[in-house]
């Protein structure tokens, strides 16, 4: 397995996909904005406090 791979579906998944155009459009609201702030991008976990 070529270790490329993961990066490019990540890249592919943050950057190409319409995640950022959504977010982008969705931080206008600001109960979106304090969970995008406390949430992570891509790896799912606790929220910070």
């Amino acid at each position: 397995m070529d270790c490329n791979q993961p990066v490019t579906i990540t890249f592919l998944l943050l950057k190409v996909s319409g995640v950022p155009l959504l977010e982008k459009k969705l931080m206008e609201e600001e109960e979106y904005r304090e969970y995008a702030e406390k949430t992570s991008k891509f790896v799912p976990w606790f929220p910070d406090e």
